[in-house]
């Protein structure tokens, strides 16, 4: 008979039908389900009255020394696997989350409880490795996937020879034998110079290097590909001629490859620079008791094992960590790419080791994979245009999000992902735009006003231009609406600087033929502007702070203009202010339904390029914001009375 208390903990027998006292707790049947709400008496009284679960899960608590507050419920969660865990707050005032399981080496308890290793201690202990390597050995078995089919290697490596050598050596993957397995790091320099390779000391290199000599993230890694038994290892600061501007655009451009075909990449997740390391801490396991464990019997009446540990709390496991718990190398830019590209990570977090990989995630208690925590899969394993274009826009989203320490670099630290999405859309790459999808890929706007680069990265109509974070999401997923675009393409141009075609630009240029509104600005920054067009509000999304200058229009008469404010040392400027002249250029609306229930389209989003002149090409203009007018069907007339005008926008 089933307990109503623990409800029996076997939760996969149930139908997903609960009682009428818990119903208003039931979560989505597909995702976790709050099964009840109890306080610590509840599950002693059930226990008192012979329920085995009950009783288990009190001496669970008192062995943990987790006696929950007077008033402090104790959430019992079921997961989509069927695997349950409770959470509670006690009278320490710890939250923490018990997971009821059965340990690896153990018959489980009943089928869809969690049968894993005991979690690890740290990062370099026993059970940690054990991890890694059922993970691995699971992986080469059964995910085909996973696997590299042709495994080209970077064009150096690190030979870290076996274990016990105090010496390493750099070395060309010319001169090894096919194939070569090897292993990536993923992880954050810092600011501390540190040993790198460079033009004068390659030939030293290539003869030995001292362990200690490198920081300690780069030996940490070395260490794990040792207990691995790999031979190989690659890391950017050693493998990359870091003072030869040719070496460096070549072997960056070569990221996708790098880390597609690397046997494991390695992330230094906790790391904030490459002298911290990332095998020395805690996890979070260390802070507790050891499991409890109860002898226990199987359906068939068979010996197993019931285990009750202590886990990283479920906040640990979301997209939305608190601030305590987001990881160094997730605010890093350069780093984005080195997780999407992998085919495998391994990621060192404060807590546990994270797994991931094309066919799917995972962490040592197991609750990962029910959150689905990381929205990004490997971009090897998309293989449709519309698809990878989607996730190119949620990689942008994130990436725009995170530090660079050089703003020049913001095409570059993105090309590996680049390269992917064009050899899949077959598409022409335009400084962070692709061809195919032009138009609408000009529909960013950014997050905050802030002032303009100093310095030229990229053309104004692209996302790498401005110093900050965009907001992309208009631009594939608006509700259920659908994007049309009202203008058209008919040149472009984009001009690398370098060797990687996918990196840095010196200029380009696109022409756009559209419907253009002259018309003023209204209110003022940052945030507050907007203008009218026959009654009608367009709300208006400055890229940067704005400034008026003195131009020349495309007629050669004087106009004033507006155009984005750069950050000059000592040179004080005017913002722009109401009565700035501005041109809007109708690019396309988003059309949908507001209702799901309704039978026809009745939400219209038109969307706009704020421009101004060029100050520095006559004629040409240059793209300042973006703006929006929402709901106005009758505004679709006003674009109907001609073919539009042909601007070039630089």
């Amino acid at each position: 008979m089933d307990c109503l208390t623990c409800r029996n903990l076997q939760l996969y027998r149930q139908s997903g039908q609960l009682s009428a006292d818990n119903d208003r707790n039931s979560q989505n049947v597909n995702g976790p389900k709050e099964i009840t709400l109890h306080y610590l008496p509840d599950f002693q009284k059930s226990a008192s009255g012979g329920c085995p679960f009950c009783r288990f899960i009190v001496r669970a608590f008192l062995h943990h020394n987790l006696t929950p507050l007077e008033d402090s419920r104790i959430t019992l969660w079921t997961r989509k696997s069927g695997a349950c865990d409770l959470e509670v707050l006690s009278e320490s005032g710890t939250a923490a989350t018990i997971q009821i399981y059965s340990p690896i080496k153990q018959r489980p308890a009943w089928p869809t409880i969690v049968h894993s290793a005991e979690l690890s201690c740290s990062p370099d202990s026993p059970e940690a490795f054990d991890f890694i390597q059922s993970y691995l050995q699971d992986c080469n078995t059964n995910h085909e996937g996973c696997k590299v089919a042709s495994p080209d290697p970077p064009t150096r490596l690190i030979d870290v020879g076996l274990p016990g050598m105090t010496d390493v050596r750099l070395v060309h993957s010319s001169t090894l034998p096919t194939p070569v397995r090897y292993l990536a790091l993923s992880y954050c320099w810092g600011t501390k110079r540190t040993l790198t390779t460079v033009t004068a000391n390659l030939d030293d290199m290539k003869r030995r290097i001292p362990l200690p000599t490198l920081p300690r993230t780069i030996r940490d890694a070395i260490a794990v590909t040792r207990k691995l038994e790999q031979r190989y290892l690659w890391v950017d600061a050693i493998c990359i001629i870091q003072d030869s501007a040719a070496d460096w655009e070549v072997e960056s451009s070569q990221m996708a490859t790098v880390y597609r075909n690397a046997y494991l990449t390695l992330a230094a997740g906790t790391s904030a620079a490459s002298d911290e390391g990332f095998l020395s801490h805690e996890h979070h396991a260390a802070g507790f008791r050891a499991p409890y464990h109860e002898p226990w019997h199987d359906e068939s009446g068979g010996q197993a094992v019931l285990g009750a540990r202590v886990i990283p709390g479920i906040h640990t496991h979301t997209d939305t960590l608190d601030e305590e718990d987001v990881m160094p190398l997730d605010d890093r830019a350069w780093t984005l790419q080195e997780g999407v590209l992998a085919r495998r990570i391994l990621t060192y977090t404060k807590h546990e080791l994270r797994w991931t990989c094309v066919s799917g995630t995972a962490c040592e208690c197991g609750l990962f994979g029910e959150f689905a925590a990381d929205p990004f899969r490997s971009v090897f394993s998309v293989t449709e245009e519309t698809e990878v274009h989607r996730l190119w826009y949620q990689v942008l989203e994130r990436y725009t999000r995170r530090q660079i320490t050089y703003v020049k670099d913001r095409l570059p630290a993105l090309s590996g992902i680049a390269k992917v999405v064009q050899a899949i859309s077959r598409s022409e790459y335009v400084a962070g735009l692709w061809s195919k999808t032009l138009i609408r890929d000009l529909a960013w706007s950014a997050v905050y006003e802030e002032y303009a680069l100093a310095e030229y990265v990229a053309p104004t109509f692209s996302w790498a231009s401005i110093p900050g974070s965009v907001d992309l999401q208009r631009t594939y997923d608006l509700g259920r609406g659908r994007w049309v675009s009202r203008s058209t393409v008919e040149g472009f141009e984009c001009v690398p600087l370098g060797q990687n075609p996918l990196g840095r630009v010196q200029s380009g240029w696109i022409i756009l033929r559209g419907h253009i509104i002259k018309s003023m600005l209204r209110g003022s920054g940052p945030s507050g502007y907007y203008a009218m067009h026959e009654n009608v509000k367009i709300r208006v999304y400055p890229d940067t702070i704005l400034e008026e200058f003195s131009s020349i229009n495309k007629n050669g008469t004087a106009e004033t203009s507006v155009r984005r404010s750069p950050l000059v040392s000592g040179e004080a400027t005017e913002t722009a202010s109401a009565g700035s002249l501005v041109y809007f250029l109708f690019i396309g609306q988003w059309i949908g339904r507001l209702d799901i229930g309704a039978k026809n389209d009745d939400y219209r989003m038109q969307a706009f390029l704020l421009l101004g002149h060029s100050p520095s090409q006559l004629g040409k203009y240059e793209r300042i914001g973006y703006a929006t007018c929402s709901g106005h069907e009758e505004l679709e007339a006003w674009f109907h009375s001609s073919l539009g005008d042909t601007i070039t926008i630089v």
